[in-house]
């Protein structure tokens, strides 16, 4: 009998791809049900709200204010950030955050596949995938609008186009891998660490096809380079041989990290522009190794903790390492100099997200060794093995069932922050263990779930139409994938692709509609002064102008989440700080700042439950020094909204009296400027400082009214407030003080 020719092994193989993307397809279906049944659809991380204001900026047409870092994910949130915009009685901020869920539950489907480059059998592929998307805090973070997702779908695309590149070298590959990879770099600079590691993947099989002999002149293309080619080809074939001795994949990973650290002992200059922050860290601060091995083992922060069902894969590692060692040098190699590269910044724990923010980018590549973890336990185990990662896949589920549900703010706001804890408190300290705290912390009223009703009056229901419709949908689709898991692959029909299509796209519809008449604003009601304030803004914003949330109250995210509702898109640019962004992260913070209002000519400035005169309004206090304040008004019993001009106007002349008032209390200055044309029209500031001196203590507490009067006398505008824009009281004024 004669054997198979490449062509009909070609054709035999297609009904089983068919069947692999069908079942990609369902999972996806699947886990984006799944994933609205636990939505929450609020913003949980003021880092949130940078990645918003890039999708305002590209909708907005500023792209200078997108971040070069930005981009990638700025430009995936624009449609949903115009979807919000069209759609009635619709929070923005829950309809962004379906991005993050199609992405996860997308990564899920593309792992599946992947693994088919590798091999291995259908159902330890959807285990594997089924495990990355439900027993790893991808899942929790699926629900934050944060940019890991899309790093780690990138990532995974990216190693994907190098294993098919590693064994069939072609244009097509080589195109996957590297788009795939500069897009990672456009969301998170320190990948670039994964990028030696990756590259082996890709160099390997261009050697060899550069050391081919010519038929002709039986040369090798490149004579000089076909000694290391041959050594190269001799590891590549062997690499898929399972007798591979087991210490090569050890030296390979030391090599790799040796010269890893020695580019950043070296200081060896990398693109400014292209990875900034974390090679200043490094170049700074260098490794961190406990922060390293924190961010794999501590009880506060280690992946492995919150994602135990990893513990498969590094059962997994040596078997996988055996069967394909380069591709275990790229991923795990690679991994471990992420986390190396990662471990000097600041926020190496990832900033209060649940678990180790920065690892999720690296989930994907953590699972490609669990099938063959999955293989191990069985063969050695047998019952038991299978037993034991059913165990760990559980467990799994329930720690990211507690991340889900939990008020992680919340939890951070009323137990870490009264007790001064910080993130690299909890790392070690097991009695700060985040995931028992948050178990302990949970009440039915608390949970974070879009579907519950009654926060506020003390009685929780569920919205039992959406839950059982989104319940139903999830069982039907998780059928349907079993069902094609069952099926043959010869057996597989136009009926079978039209219903797991149809399964999929239904989501779309059936999301928006969930989401819609979920919505409420049970927090920042009308009458609290949000609506107001942002309807203010609307009408008498111009180009040039900004708008700046104060995030300094408990609520971290509340006032700029009203905002950004009532806004619907039609406000000027946000900036968001919070206490982070102004004293505690950074020593000279008012530069940076100030470089955030490079470009602009009026602030407006949002403050929630701040009183005036607040000494811990420190935002206030500043935008009062580098600009001039044009005024300052209640929207509500709760909202402030306050505008400055920042571009200084024309000099006007003035008499330069002085003159003394009350207490012994002198003005011995007034500058006056124009902010506009002269002749002054409507709608122009004058921009008045007054330079005043205590010649005795004050014994009370004044006021200033600045009136502008006509030509004829009449009042045009005037302004009443406490000296220094309300943070000057004249009780407080020193003797020979000049305020």
């Amino acid at each position: 009998m004669s054997a198979p020719t490449a062509s009909s092994v070609e054709t035999a193989r297609m009904p089983g791809r068919r069947r692999d993307v069908l079942i990609a397809l369902s999972l996806f279906a699947f886990l984006t049900y799944l994933y609205m049944l636990f939505f929450s659809g609020v913003s949980h991380n003021p880092d949130e709200w940078f990645y918003l204001a890039g999708a305002q900026d590209v909708v907005q047409g500023n792209l200078a204010g997108v971040s070069a870092h930005g981009w990638l994910f700025a430009l995936l949130l624009t449609p949903f950030y115009l979807l919000s915009m069209t759609l009635p009685r619709v929070g923005m901020i829950q309809v962004t955050a379906l991005l993050n869920v199609l992405l996860t539950a997308l990564t899920a489907s593309v792992l599946f596949l992947c693994l088919n480059e590798l091999r291995y059998g259908v159902k330890s592929r959807l285990f594997t995938a089924l495990a990355f998307a439900l027993a790893t805090i991808a899942w929790p973070h699926s629900h934050y609008l944060l940019r890991e997702p899309v790093t780690a779908l990138m990532l995974l695309i990216s190693l994907w186009g190098a294993i098919r590149f590693w064994r069939r070298p072609r244009l097509g590959a080589f195109v996957v891998f590297a788009l795939a990879f500069a897009l990672v770099l456009l969301t998170k600079s320190v990948a670039i660490a994964l990028l030696p590691f990756f590259s082996l993947l890709i160099i390997v099989p261009l050697l060899r096809r550069w050391s081919a002999i010519d038929p002709e002149s039986g040369v090798a293309a490149h004579p000089r380079l076909a000694g290391l080619a041959q050594r190269a080809l001799a590891w590549q074939e062997a690499s898929g041989q399972r007798g591979l001795s087991g210490w090569l994949l050890p030296v390979l990973l030391l090599v790799g990290l040796l010269l890893f650290i020695s580019l950043v002992a070296w200081r060896i200059p990398l693109p400014k522009d292209f990875i900034p922050t974390y090679q200043e860290y490094l170049r700074d601060r260098g490794v961190n190794l406990p922060n390293t091995l924190a961010l794999w083992i501590s009880p506060g922060w280690g992946i492995l903790v919150y994602s135990p069902v990893l513990l498969i894969s590094a059962v997994g590692l040596i078997p996988f390492a055996r069967r394909y060692p380069a591709i275990a040098f790229a991923t795990v190699g690679g991994s471990i100099a992420f986390t190396m590269a990662a471990s000097p910044h600041p926020y190496w724990w990832g900033n209060w997200a649940f678990g180790p923010r920065q690892m999720v980018v690296l989930l994907p590549l953590l699972c490609l060794p669990m099938p063959a973890g999955l293989a191990w336990l069985r063969s050695r185990l047998g019952g038991w093995g299978t037993a034991i990662a059913a165990g760990l896949f559980v467990a799994g589920v329930a720690v990211q069932l507690i991340g889900l549900l939990a008020p992680l703010g919340d939890f951070v706001r009323q137990v870490y922050f009264p007790a001064g804890v910080t993130g690299p408190d909890v790392t070690w300290d097991l009695r700060l263990w985040p995931i028992a705290g948050l178990a302990g912390f949970t009440r039915p009223e608390t949970l974070d779930l879009a579907w519950i009703a009654g926060r506020d009056a003390g009685q929780v229901t569920l919205k039992w139409p959406v839950v059982l419709v989104l319940a139903a949908l999830t069982a039907a689709t998780g059928a349907w994938l079993f069902y094609l898991l069952r099926r043959p692959a010869q057996r597989l029909s136009a009926l079978l692709w039209a219903v797991t299509l149809a399964l999929a796209l239904l989501w779309f519809p059936l999301v928006v509609r969930s989401v819609q008449s979920a919505y409420l604003d049970p927090r920042f009601q009308p009458e609290l002064g949000f609506q107001a304030a942002a309807e203010t803004v609307r009408q008498e914003a111009r180009p040039g102008d900004l708008l700046i949330t104060d995030l300094w109250t408990e609520k971290l995210t509340g006032p700029a989440e009203a905002m950004l509702n009532y806004c619907q898109g039609h406000c000027p640019p946000r900036l968001d700080l919070t206490r982070e962004a102004l004293v505690d992260r950074e020593e000279d913070w008012q530069r940076e700042r100030l470089a955030d209002l490079a470009g602009y000519n009026r602030v407006w400035l949002v403050l929630d439950r701040v009183m005036e005169g607040d000494p811990n309004s420190i935002i206030e206090q500043w935008l009062g020094q580098v600009g001039y304040l044009e005024r300052c008004d209640w929207s509500g019993p709760q909202v402030r909204l306050c505008r400055y001009s920042l571009a200084a106007g024309d000099a006007l002349q003035t008499d330069g009296a002085q003159a003394v008032f009350v207490d012994s209390i002198q003005l011995h200055s007034v500058e006056a400027r124009l902010a506009g044309q002269q002749p002054a029209r409507p709608g122009d500031t004058v921009q008045v400082s007054l330079g005043w001196q205590a010649l005795a203590a004050p014994a009370a507490n004044y006021a200033v009214s600045l009136q502008l009067l006509g030509p004829g006398g009449d009042l045009v505008a005037s302004a009443d407030r406490t000296p220094g824009n309300g943070f000057r009281p004249t009780t407080g004024w020193q003797v020979g003080e000049q305020i």
